[in-house]
């Protein structure tokens, strides 16, 4: 009987940080979200760098932007090893453009590492997340986010074409060992996800990936979209985060002039809405190449959903 009051006490210390936990999600600033593909270097720049109006463009309304220069590689020997892409100028020099760029206009930075350096291939997915690997392969992105000044790190580990279920446990472990990294030295954790059950990672993954990472983004495009059907439908993709609904952030295409229905300037409009809550946006990519969004209506829109 003596004990009862501590276990009472452990109860409620773990209710309080449970609540504080959804609350910090509720709360939490929203974030607007692209990415910079390795074939795309100069066309991002050039597009980044554009404004409309009375100067609003990405630099007052994107809140981050990952660098999708990374791959794992596993040798002839079966070492696992982080790389740059090949597939463009993923230098030092240019991974210090974006830096200072982003760093200039208040916007986070951040290391991306993906696993299709001609397809998208588990199998190296699977290389990063064994037990044995992963400590090592999160060493080597913390130093190169460190060495880089990067304000982070962004997951894309696809797995097309079959749910994984069996790799599941590994993922999330992988992930909670990097996001207990990561936030030590007060950088970010996102991770990218399928929008829906199929292929991996996918939302029926969101309930072990959420309290480890800083945003999920709902990869989806134009797939998504506020009339989709069923769970694809903005609302939905937010309604299935919960309570971490804060910690979303809804993938929309930058290649499209309308998509399900709605233009470009309609989509995001939902955003604005009472409706949509704190929800992010997770754009691809930062080419930016549809005349949509040349335009200032946009960017004004994600401008104030940035500053809100």
């Amino acid at each position: 009987m003596r004990f009862r009051p501590l276990l009472v006490l452990a109860f409620m210390l773990c209710a309080m940080q449970s609540a504080s936990a959804q609350y910090a999600a509720v709360n939490a600033p929203r974030k607007i979200m692209s990415w910079v593909a390795p074939y795309a270097i100069a066309a991002s720049k050039a597009r980044l760098q554009d404004a409309y109006g009375s100067n609003i463009g990405p630099r007052n309304s994107l809140t981050h932007l990952a660098l999708q220069f990374w791959i794992p590689k596993v040798s002839p020997a079966g070492v696992l090893t982080l790389a740059r892409s090949a597939q463009g100028a993923t230098t030092n020099a240019n991974i210090g453009w974006f830096v200072n760029w982003g760093h200039s206009n208040g916007i986070k930075v951040m290391l991306c590492v993906f696993n299709a350096e001609h397809e998208w291939d588990w199998t190296l997915a699977q290389a990063v997340i064994k037990a044995s690997n992963r400590t090592k392969f999160i060493d080597a992105l913390i130093a190169q986010m460190q060495a880089l000044k990067l304000d982070g790190i962004d997951i894309d580990l696809e797995g097309p074409n079959n749910e994984h279920p069996a790799d599941k446990a590994a993922f999330v472990a992988f992930i909670k060992e990097l996001g207990q990294r990561v936030h030590l030295l007060n950088k970010m954790l996102t991770v990218d996800s399928f929008p829906i059950k199929w292929n991996a990672p996918n939302w029926t993954w969101w309930e072990a990936l959420f309290p480890n990472v800083d945003a999920i983004n709902s990869m989806g495009y134009e797939e998504l979209g506020i009339n989709a059907a069923g769970s694809l439908r903005y609302v939905a993709q937010a309604g299935h985060a919960g309570a971490y609904a804060a910690k979303l952030n809804i993938g929309i295409p930058s290649y499209l002039p309308s998509w399900l229905g709605n233009t470009t300037l309609e989509q995001i409009q939902w955003f604005r809405t009472a409706q949509a809550g704190r929800v992010g946006i997770a754009i691809w990519d930062a080419q930016f190449p549809d005349a949509s969004w040349k335009s200032l209506p946009v960017w004004n829109n994600l401008s104030y959903i940035r500053r809100h």
